[in-house]
């Protein structure tokens, strides 16, 4: 379970790196404001556009992992900062095949569709 916890620890980091980048950002808008806006917001916000994508993409990118991981184990995945989670699939039943079985009750089970399982990654508060 270790390897997992490092996936979702590299989670974590990118996560905060990009929320603290993205407040960084908001301050030197603000700052920016009283002389010469526009200029400055354009030049701020070219600064930090390919900065902020690229950690929006890496963060993506071990999203994706971290879920993977959590549907591996089946098992949902706390971090200091989010936490992955597991929620397994929802069992569903297709109403046609169930109407059509209706005068045959034990083989009502064949209408039984079983979802998928999946992750959400939830900020812990």
């Amino acid at each position: 379970m270790t390897e997992y916890n490092d996936y979702l620890t590299k989670y974590e980091d990118v996560y905060l790196r990009l929320s603290d980048m993205q407040a960084e950002m908001e301050k030197a808008r603000q700052d920016a404001i009283p002389q010469e806006v526009r200029e400055q917001l354009e030049t701020i916000e070219a600064e930090y556009q390919p900065k902020l994508d690229a950690l929006r993409e890496k963060l993506k990118s071990l999203e994706d992992e971290v879920k993977e991981r959590v549907l591996n184990t089946g098992s949902t995945l706390k971090g200091n900062v989010v936490m992955a989670v597991y929620r397994k699939g929802s069992t569903k039943w297709d109403e046609k095949h169930l109407e059509r079985l209706a005068a045959e009750y034990p083989r009502i089970l064949e209408a039984k569709v079983e979802g998928k399982p999946s992750v959400a990654i939830q900020r812990i508060k």
